[in-house]
C-alpha cells in the first residue's frame, strides 16, 4: 500500500510514465479511449497542499500538461 503523504513528490516520474504511454500508443497505433487523471488545479499555490496535483492552465510550467496535450494531436 502506498501512503501518499509519506511519498516525496517526483514530477519527473509521472512525466516519464505518461510520455511512455504516449509513445506506446503512437507507435502501436493503439486506439486509446481515455485517460483518467484525478487531481487538477488551476492555482499553483494549491501544490503546496497537494503536490501530486497537475497544475493546468496558461500559467502552468508543468511538463505533464505539455505531454497530455500531445494525445489530442494523435487524432
Amino acid at each position: 500500500m502506498i501512503i501518499w503523504k509519506d511519498q516525496k513528490p517526483d514530477q519527473a516520474e509521472r512525466t516519464i510514465a505518461i510520455d511512455a504511454l504516449y509513445t506506446s500508443v503512437k507507435e502501436k497505433n493503439f486506439p486509446l479511449a481515455g485517460l483518467l487523471y484525478w487531481k487538477f488545479t488551476t492555482k499553483k499555490e494549491q501544490l503546496q497542499y497537494d503536490p501530486f496535483a497537475l497544475h493546468i492552465g496558461k500559467e502552468s510550467d508543468d511538463e505533464l500538461q505539455k505531454i497530455l496535450l500531445k494525445f489530442i494531436l494523435l487524432d
